[in-house]
């Protein structure tokens, strides 16, 4: 009932560029080649036109033709600018630039720019229940949200790599929780080189450590990772724990879902105290 085939009695139309996890930059089309393939593409309906990116958006993860201006003398970028785009992240949710870290020290990591598509929103990554029948989602909620003592007010789950600012919450924050038995700590590093060298899939088995440790909390400490984003922060709020942000940033996210995230998150802005 969602899905048509008829332009008349299309509502919105999906541009369907993308069919992996990351964009394959060696085979990205020109303006001029994706509106030669977008027949119902024109200066009236563009704007019910969505491009859905599987990343966060930001500079060299994109086609150019994702970032399209309206400045452009090109018509055909003039009108893929006025198209719906959805990313992971958008410019009211990241930082002016990223800090790497090296053997040598913290420097800016070249050529990672912050999203700057025009007519840009941030959406939630899928869960880990997305896809499930109507019937699998009323059990997983009924599940989720059934009243019982959780076994721990707090956990922690996440591996350690990126940024220097994310290395140093993430280590502090580590280091309050294995000194408190109400938090529980998931080290993600042992359990992901473990599953590559077996050779078995890796989602299902760092999903389950995922899962578990939510399920069993009451709040989720849900850092920033190489951006401000991540999944972490749906599957907490999926299970039906609370999610402890640290960066101002992450509550920009994602406003066309949640309007206000003080109302099912925590900010703490300082990890140098007994957070």
């Amino acid at each position: 009932p969602r899905h048509t085939t008829i332009p008349g009695q299309a509502d919105l139309f999906f541009i369907p560029v993308f069919h992996s996890s990351q964009p394959d930059l060696k085979r990205c089309p020109t303006a001029e080649q994706l509106v030669d393939e977008l027949p119902h593409l024109n200066n009236e309906t563009a704007a019910r036109h969505f491009w859905l990116t599987p990343t966060t958006g930001w500079g060299t993860l994109e086609c150019s033709v994702f970032n399209s201006r309206l400045a452009s003398t090109s018509p055909a970028e003039q009108l893929l600018a006025n198209v719906i785009k959805l990313a992971f992240e958008d410019r009211t949710s990241t930082p002016i630039f990223l800090e790497g870290v090296t053997s040598s020290g913290t420097h800016r990591k070249p050529g990672l720019h912050p999203p700057s598509a025009e007519n840009l929103h941030s959406v939630p990554y899928p869960s880990f229940i997305s896809g499930l029948s109507d019937a699998s989602m009323e059990a997983w909620m009924a599940n989720a949200t059934a009243p019982r003592e959780r076994k721990y007010l707090v956990s922690a789950v996440w591996g350690f790599q990126g940024l220097s600012s994310t290395l140093k919450t993430r280590m502090s924050l580590m280091m309050q929780c294995e000194h408190s038995p109400a938090c529980s700590f998931t080290n993600l590093d042992p359990l992901i080189g473990h599953v590559r060298r077996r050779g078995t899939a890796l989602g299902p088995a760092v999903a389950q450590a995922v899962i578990s440790a939510k399920l069993q909390s009451t709040f989720c400490f849900e850092p920033t990772g190489d951006t401000p984003s991540r999944r972490g922060i749906v599957d907490a709020i999926t299970a039906g724990c609370i999610p402890v942000l640290f960066s101002p940033l992450q509550t920009r996210l994602w406003p066309w879902h949640v309007e206000r995230w003080e109302n099912v998150s925590v900010l703490v802005r300082d990890v140098g105290q007994d957070v």
